[in-house]
């Protein structure tokens, strides 16, 4: 009894000790991140646009793209290369749709992201075509996916729109309907093929701004993207505002610089 409360108390000093070291890592790393705060700078603004969320809401999938354009004037948009509508069947490929995105960005002089991966932005996260899923193999997936991706930046590597590849969606991040992770080696695969295919386009990787650490993802990346969710719905607490002062955002910036050498 007496050494097993012994060990409780060695284990709770540890616990302790790690704690503070981490709250004094994160404290200097935010004072050093406020210590470069300088002048604000004008920044780019842009979308996200989902052919078929718009659907979901029951609005066009070519208007609400071309009313972006032409009434918001957007000129800075990320699409995603759905995996599941772009290859339906096996080898079937249908390109129809990202085509006249493309077109239609080229003519107003808009600058795209084209997002690759089965891990895509909107609900459900991930998106798996349903002959892939059906076969319940991990190997057949990873072949059938490099495919898609490989085939996508063939088709599109000299497109004058294109600007960025975007390569997964938070791959670190485990969040999603039945969006199991492939681990870093996967990652590292795709974006190897993208990067062979095409040189001249830089590879964008993002994480969670609340939930994950960046350093893993903008070690892997040309650019780095992460995320602010300042009020979310949860299904077991509702509505919930992360209550995160904007020197957490700091601190993690800072040392993602120092272990990842991002700026």
């Amino acid at each position: 009894m007496r050494r097993a409360f012994k060990f409780l108390f060695w284990a709770l000093k540890v616990f302790l000790k790690i704690l503070i070291l981490l709250i004094i890592v994160i404290a200097l790393a935010g004072w050093w991140g406020l210590k470069k705060v300088g002048v604000k700078e004008p920044k780019l603004f842009g979308v996200t646009y989902s052919a078929r969320n718009a659907e979901d809401f029951g609005m066009s999938r070519t208007s609400v793209f071309t009313e972006i354009l032409d009434d918001l004037k957007v000129r800075h948009i990320r699409l995603p290369v759905y995996w599941t509508e772009v290859e339906k069947e096996n080898d079937k490929y249908d390109f129809s749709e990202i085509d006249w995105q493309l077109r239609e960005a080229e003519k107003r002089g808009a600058e795209i992201i084209l997002a690759v991966g089965r891990k895509l932005p909107r609900w459900p996260e991930c998106f798996v075509p349903e002959w892939v899923s059906a076969k319940k193999d991990r190997n057949f997936e990873e072949t059938e996916l490099f495919d898609y991706i490989e085939t996508t930046v063939e088709r599109y590597k000299n497109n004058p729109a294109l600007k960025i590849w975007q390569v997964e969606n938070e791959p670190f991040l485990p969040f999603g309907r039945e969006c199991s992770l492939f681990g870093d080696k996967v990652l590292e695969r795709e974006i190897a093929i993208v990067k062979k295919i095409d040189g001249a386009h830089p590879v964008l990787i993002t994480d969670s701004g609340e939930l994950s650490f960046w350093v893993r993802a903008a070690k892997r990346s040309d650019i780095f993207g992460t995320t602010m969710y300042r009020e979310i719905w949860n299904e077991y607490l509702g509505f919930f505002t992360y209550p995160l002062p904007p020197q957490f955002f700091r601190a993690k910036l800072a040392l993602t610089e120092l272990f990842a050498g991002a700026g």
